[in-house]
């Protein structure tokens, strides 16, 4: 994914708004305070909502970028709905992989959208926008791709499933869901992931199967993959790191309706699920498998998907079915 338009937003953003570092920095470390505390603190003022979108921004587009990836190959689509769009995040994950034509922005918070919007119109003139809450509106409009990007997790739980189903009745083709992968948010995603596998529509990623989460009844781990973020100078101060890069934890569901031939695509049959081992001569992974079980994999230079794997990532996708299970 090209970082261009990224760069080009933060830079927009930056301009636009003459606030020193010094003065976002601590916006920063007070909103991340209220944060611990309260799952929706909201803004104190516009120093806040600039600092959080310069400091989020980068990591959130990141794993848009890398979910997106996991829509089916040749999908054609026209239209996308921004649900709970924050600063355009997703749409402009969308923009950078060439995946729309026309875009909808939903956002609760009006200064917020009107960002969005800005930023957006700098590269499409094909934005429009909706100000109101997830949860108080009847209907969402319909679009071929919907996505509710790092939005339901700062919602009660006890609302999901109305947002879930509004979102679903809007997407005609794709639902997208992204939350951040922590071990908090865990139950929630299970419940989401119920939720869609009841209404019957197929979930094509990350999970190779319907079935109950393997994962689930692992204590101390949960389902998530990692995103990299290459800091700008300005993310480094805001966040007080010295790394030049940061990872990003997420999760996702990519929710696919059937086609006009009443197919849905396919899933994949094993993920990698955790960080592989690469070693000299041998790789070792650990696959969610379509046989719904986790299944520890070592693959050595002497096995035919050795070549095609030892380079493989957390979150890729090994398509044959029948590697060796360790101690095969």
């Amino acid at each position: 994914m090209s970082d261009s338009l990224l760069f080009q937003t933060l830079q927009f953003i930056t301009e636009k708004h003459s606030f020193s570092l010094n003065t976002l920095k601590k916006a920063r470390e007070d909103l991340t305070k209220r944060y611990q505390t309260n799952r929706t603190p909201g803004f104190m003022g516009e120093e806040e909502r600039i600092a959080y979108i310069l400091a989020r921004l980068p990591a959130t587009y990141a794993a848009v970028g890398a979910v997106l990836k996991k829509l089916p190959e040749k999908t054609e689509i026209e239209t996308v709905l921004d649900l709970g769009c924050g600063p355009g995040t997703a749409t402009l994950a969308c923009l950078s992989e060439e995946i729309g034509k026309n875009y909808h922005l939903f956002e609760q918070d009006e200064k917020m959208l009107a960002l969005a919007k800005e930023c957006l119109l700098m590269h499409t003139p094909f934005v429009t926008t909706t100000q109101e809450r997830l949860e108080h509106t009847e209907n969402y409009p319909t679009a071929d791709l919907v996505i509710l990007s790092y939005v339901l997790g700062e919602i009660p739980s006890e609302k999901h499933k109305n947002i879930l189903q509004k979102a679903l009745d809007a997407a005609q083709h794709f639902l997208i869901i992204i939350s951040p992968g922590t071990s908090l948010l865990f139950k929630d995603y299970l419940a989401w992931r119920d939720f869609f596998i009841q209404q019957g529509v197929m979930i094509i990623a990350p999970c190779p199967h319907q079935s109950v989460c393997p994962m689930q009844s692992q204590e101390g781990r949960w389902c998530h993959f990692k995103a990299r973020v290459q800091r700008t100078k300005e993310l480094k101060f805001l966040k007080g790191g010295a790394m030049s890069y940061e990872d990003e934890p997420y999760n996702y569901l990519v929710i696919a309706k059937k086609n006009e031939n009443n197919h849905h695509p396919p899933q994949a049959l094993n993920r990698i699920v955790s960080p592989p081992i690469h070693r000299k001569g041998h790789s070792h992974f650990e696959l969610c498998t379509f046989e719904r079980t986790l299944t520890p994999v070592t693959l050595s230079a002497k096995d035919d998907m050795y070549k095609k794997n030892k380079k493989s990532e957390w979150g890729d996708v090994i398509e044959s079915a029948d590697v060796k299970k360790e101690g095969e």
